[in-house]
């Protein structure tokens, strides 16, 4: 990421055109050293995927109108959330790569961080983030964090927090129940923040399940 590039959107509101500066992220395609090109459709042909039914339809497209009935899965931030959570609900999924993701709900209600997707009154009385992951056990799941990533007054994803470790040793436990805790691996990459580390995920895609270099 070059954090001294940003990129100038137009939003619509109340018949008017408003300007946005934005910084570069996953979410507006403005990756440093990407080739992007940016695309107007249809309001209606645009459908992101939001919950898990949107990826059980989009993998049963894959296999009934390709033929591919196995896939590896890998998310960043809320797209790491779904990464762990969808693969409980699907037959297809051989191993999961979840970047940003993991770390307790407790932090997201105490400091109101930015995952109000998760804001379900009670769901510690119920399950935490290790318990969902725990649901796809004994499937290879590899966690990845920025080292930076790290709570402060600025931000808002902070998922390197200090529940990190713990849930990732809760998972463990659980994991350890199927014999399998040390298909349960963890990345730290120096220096970067709320990133997906590129080469880590390439290293997961290419390697046999289990075998990703990097790890520990």
């Amino acid at each position: 990421v070059d954090w001294n590039a940003v990129s100038i959107s137009e939003k619509f509101h109340e018949d008017g055109v408003l300007k946005a500066l934005e910084l570069p992220g996953l979410w507006n395609g403005s990756m440093a050293r990407w080739n992007t090109i940016f695309v107007e459709v249809p309001l209606e042909t645009f459908n992101p995927v939001k919950t898990v039914e949107d990826l059980l339809r989009w993998e049963d497209w894959l296999a009934a109108s390709r033929g591919i009935d196995e896939l590896d899965v890998a998310g960043i931030s809320y797209g790491g959330d779904l990464s762990i959570i969808y693969p409980a609900f699907s037959r297809r999924v051989r191993r999961i790569f979840a970047s940003g993701s993991l770390g307790s709900f407790s932090v997201i209600f105490a400091r109101c961080y930015n995952a109000p997707a998760h804001c379900i009154p009670g769901i510690l009385e119920w399950m935490d983030r290790s318990d969902i992951a725990g649901l796809n056990a004994p499937r290879p799941i590899v966690f990845h964090y920025g080292e930076l990533d790290t709570p402060s007054p600025t931000n808002a994803s902070a998922s390197y927090n200090e529940t990190a470790l713990p849930s990732l040793e809760e998972l463990r436990e659980i994991y350890r129940a199927w014999g399998a805790d040390t298909a349960v691996r963890l990345i730290v990459t120096p220096k970067t923040h709320h990133e997906m580390d590129v080469p880590a995920l390439l290293d997961f895609l290419g390697a046999p399940p289990g075998k990703e270099r990097g790890a520990v």
